[in-house]
């Protein structure tokens, strides 16, 4: 297995025996086996896909095997008992990459403080924010308007003290994910942060919070040219901010404001990558239409899954829009 203390490598354009996209974290069953017993993909060797199986043999280790990708079946599944290890996914010899993700109400959320180390928080929290009708009863809270104030305040600080705090009061639950587990080159030619900035501001929107994101890149050693690289983390090269001024719920319109910008986006791009994370259900819909219809470019989707009910992170789902003609046929211009 390729594991070194900088990242598991992964070739690109591993498909099961179905043609479905395999990645780390897939969870397949072996096909020259009599029983049906349930493997998770944990990287790659020379010989194929390194598998650990669920349940552990009878002294109670834990069961590591080696199958070629046409000898396994993805098995869609959602599973408490195996967990991925936190490993960086370099995607070997892939084509250059530019990600679009969409920006929502929960891509940027402050942690918890703890009171025991002393530490002040500078950041108000989104439940300060909460607004009481009337009658007392709680209405949402303004997302816009707290983005905004964390905004005015990171960028009121020095850099290096702004990125500290960051660090220690700023998460991003759903683009760290993103940068750290999708399988993908270690340096991406363009990051695009989808926001939302409508003509008649609502409380929801993201404006402020991209930029906020774009700093939390920043502040963690994720863009090139800002602070010191580290082999441990993916790189950016640049960051772009996009916001979509008309309805964020419209898939139309969504997807022609995605095409008129996916040229400049895209540049000498080999690939779009599109993840299926945060804002509506529409924007995300929009972006994978639209990208779909630059032609000579692969397209890939990744899905960052709602964790279970139980908190259990689920692993990310990959898909090449090309290895699924079906889809390609109708999406594909």
């Amino acid at each position: 297995m390729s594991q070194r203390s900088f990242g598991s490598y992964f070739p690109p354009r591993v498909v099961d025996a179905d043609g479905r996209r395999v990645r780390p974290g897939s969870i397949v069953i072996a096909l020259d086996l009599d029983e049906s017993v349930l493997f998770q993909v944990q990287g790659w060797s020379r010989e194929g896909l390194v598998l650990l199986a669920v349940e552990d043999d009878v002294e109670g280790n834990p069961q590591l095997t080696i199958r070629h990708p046409s000898l396994v079946k993805k098995h869609d599944a959602e599973l408490l008992d195996v967990v991925l290890p936190d490993e960086l996914f370099i995607e070997v010899d892939g084509p250059s990459s530019v990600v679009v993700t969409c920006v929502g109400t929960r891509d940027v959320v402050v942690r918890a403080q703890n009171s025991d180390d002393g530490q002040v928080g500078v950041l108000p929290t989104f439940s300060t924010f909460e607004d009481s009708d009337e009658s007392e009863k709680q209405q949402d809270a303004d997302f816009r308007d707290w983005s905004k104030t964390v905004l005015e305040i990171l960028l009121e600080l020095p850099v290096e003290e702004r990125y500290a705090v960051i660090r220690r009061e700023l998460d991003a639950p759903i683009l760290k994910r993103v940068v750290q587990e999708s399988v993908l080159p270690r340096t991406i030619d363009t990051l695009v942060l989808v926001a939302t900035d409508q003509l008649t501001a609502h409380p929801q929107d993201t404006v402020f919070s991209a930029e906020i994101l774009k700093m939390w890149l920043e502040a963690n050693g994720h863009c090139i040219g800002i602070g010191e690289p580290n082999t441990e983390r993916r790189w950016i090269k640049k960051v772009v901010i996009e916001s979509i001024p008309s309805l964020p719920h419209v898939v139309e319109s969504v997807a022609y404001f995605c095409r008129t910008r996916f040229v400049e986006w895209v540049a000498n791009s080999e690939r779009i990558v599109v993840v299926h994370g945060g804002g509506t259900p529409a924007m995300k819909m929009g972006v994978l239409i639209a990208a779909c219809r630059i032609s000579q470019r692969e397209v890939r989707h990744i899905q960052v899954p709602e964790p279970h009910p139980s908190g259990q992170f689920q692993s990310l789902i990959e898909m090449d829009v090309d290895d699924m003609p079906e889809v390609g046929a109708v999406l594909r211009p």
